[in-house]
């Protein structure tokens, strides 16, 4: 059956006159060269999709005042209001800008770690895990304060002292002693904190007790953020 029709389609076309359905009806040469297979009276208009529906809802619902008896705002007006250039006009306006507001962040946060201010303090000090964590190291005195000062001691008399002195063995091995002694004051410490962290709170967040073990083997003025509270202050 299409051998014959496309057949009389020919035939028709050589002759001058236009083709002919099956059924005898006319055909329009427009719609077959489109490809349709039957006649088509017209082409509906294209309906919105999806995403451009639910973008105009989501405009109307945020939009402020929008309800009942507000009108819906047209497409192109919600499409204009979402462009924004890529590239600004003014380049070195732009950075200019940016600069600025990298630096008022960055001085945002020294500040928090004066303060504990907890807003822009930085990701691995955040938490009330954290915070706690540092207020119960602060307050209690540790041993690995003094471990780098007791490192650097330990280099200026090997300095000084011959290696093949007696003297040298007596500095090597109290060195050990008190590494030891650290190590062991660390140790008492995690316990303690992950005690305590599991009353408070009813369990131990991810690296809370290793946050404060480090803690603990820096000097106590060079602790960042700063210590909010003084010796015995113990937080509740």
């Amino acid at each position: 059956m299409a051998t014959l029709y496309r057949r009389d389609l020919g035939a028709h076309s050589r002759r001058g006159h236009p083709p002919s359905a099956p059924d005898g009806g006319p055909r329009n040469l427009r719609h077959l060269r489109e490809g349709y297979s039957v006649g088509v009276f017209g082409r509906k208009k294209e309906e919105p999709s999806a995403q451009s529906v639910v973008d105009q809802a989501y405009a109307t619902a945020t939009e402020p005042g929008a309800g009942k008896g507000t009108p819906t705002p047209k497409r192109k007006d919600q499409e204009a209001a979402r462009k924004r250039p890529l590239v600004p006009n003014d380049r070195k306006a732009s950075k200019a800008a940016e600069r600025v507001a990298i630096q008022d962040q960055r001085q945002k946060m020294r500040q928090a770690l004066d303060t504990g201010d907890e807003k822009f303090l930085p990701l691995r000090d955040k938490g009330p895990q954290k915070r706690y964590t540092r207020d119960y190291v602060d307050a209690r005195f540790s041993l690995g304060e003094y471990l780098m000062f007791g490192a650097l001691l330990f280099v200026v008399i090997s300095l000084i002292i011959p290696p093949t002195s007696a003297g040298i063995s007596y500095v090597l091995i109290g060195f050990w002693i008190m590494f030891l002694a650290v190590f062991v004051d660390v140790f008492i410490l995690s316990r303690k904190l992950r005690k305590r962290l599991t009353e408070k709170f009813g369990e131990v967040e991810r690296g809370s007790v290793w946050y404060g073990c480090m803690r603990a083997l820096q000097f106590r003025k060079l602790r960042l953020p700063k210590p909010q509270v003084k010796r015995g202050q113990y937080p509740a």
